[in-house]
């Protein structure tokens, strides 16, 4: 559900900037949440 806000946002800011400029934020953004969903996965799933 998170994963959705962060996409409609990036879509929002692509009307305003270019795209190589967003897709490195949304890069960005993914990264840190891939990152901050890891770790709390694992310390739910134990």
């Amino acid at each position: 559900m998170f994963n959705m806000e962060i996409f409609a946002l990036v879509e929002t800011l692509e009307q305003f900037f270019p795209d190589t400029w967003s897709q490195s934020i949304y890069g960005q953004l993914s990264g840190i949440y891939e990152a901050i969903f890891t770790t709390l996965s694992k310390y739910l799933i134990r």
